[in-house]
């Protein structure tokens, strides 16, 4: 199984994409993993040689791919932990004032 990303808008209308590198084999793919109030989206792909990496996706549908300093480009290596990735706040302001959801 191959994986994708999508939005569902407010009205319920679903909407894919797919990281431009991101492999089309079982466990490859695009993995959303945390958006903003703002529509932006982050995660990690899996390329076709297993490797992960992270992607940042614009409201606007503009995708930004990077990987991590010293990150391993061989099969199963890469930016396998997404627990700070899916930690990282999007959301405009200082801190004190954002709101908590």
């Amino acid at each position: 199984m191959c994986f994708h990303g999508f939005l569902r808008a407010a009205d319920g209308v679903i909407t894919t994409f797919d990281v431009p590198d991101a492999g089309t084999g079982p466990g490859q793919g695009t993995r959303a993993a945390n958006i903003n109030p703002s529509e932006a989206i982050a995660g990690r792909y899996i390329d076709s040689s297993d490797v992960s990496h992270d992607f940042l996706c614009a409201p606007n549908g503009t995708i930004t791919t990077f990987d991590a300093p010293g990150a391993g480009t061989g099969p199963g290596q890469g930016n396998l932990d997404t627990a700070e990735l899916e930690n990282i706040d999007f959301r405009p302001g200082p801190i004190e004032e954002r709101p908590h959801y």
